[in-house]
């Protein structure tokens, strides 16, 4: 879900049909009280997204670990820092579209909000590692040796290799975009704090 700040207040983001017949979004009705996430420095025009899927999903995660000892990883792409925006995305066929563009085929995206998420789990009595970069996370597991001994034991496929490590890990790709936290139940069983974090 999205929420917009106007002058008359939030307001729900929300999708209706324009006079040609198309898709278009618009805004709800002001709400009567700012929905959690908002925060009084948003000016006019601030949009807040908000996954209110997130929140069960950590509760049945931890719900688990009450009864078993576990972690539960997870990796994508969002922000670590709660900064606000408008993250929704559509993909066509490998390619950015509007949102509303080829409904049914396109695949629709929105940022992990990785502060809410450990807040979350702090709130349900986890325990969280991270949110680090999955570059970072990725080099704590060692992916730079294991790619050399990889393009020794191979070195026709060494520019596979290079490329596909630079995808994962490069700053400029998934290393910077993607992020990583891991929960983990608080029952001591005498483990160490999970690799690469």
């Amino acid at each position: 879900r999205q929420y917009v700040a106007t002058p008359a207040g939030w307001r729900e983001k929300q999708v209706g049909i324009g006079e040609d017949g198309a898709l278009m979004f618009g805004l709800g009705a002001p709400l009567p009280l700012p929905p959690a996430c908002a925060n009084a420095q948003d000016e006019p025009g601030q949009v807040r997204d908000v996954a209110p899927g997130l929140a069960p999903l950590v509760d049945v995660i931890a719900a688990r670990f009450e009864h078993h000892i576990g972690r539960a990883l997870f990796i994508d792409y969002g922000d670590i820092t709660g900064a606000p925006g408008d993250s929704l995305q559509a993909l066509h066929r490998h390619n950015k579209c509007h949102p509303l563009d080829h409904v049914g085929e396109a695949d629709l995206t929105a940022h992990v909000d990785f502060n809410a998420l450990v807040t979350h789990a702090h709130q349900s009595g986890l325990k969280t590692h991270g949110p680090i970069s999955q570059r970072a996370f990725l080099q704590g597991l060692g992916i730079e040796p294991r790619a050399q001994a990889l393009i020794v034991a191979n070195p026709h496929c060494a520019n596979d290799v290079h490329s596909a490590v630079e995808r994962l890990i490069g700053t400029e790709h998934m290393g910077a975009l993607f992020n990583v936290v891991c929960m983990d139940s608080t029952r001591n069983d005498g483990r160490g704090p999970p690799l690469g974090i």
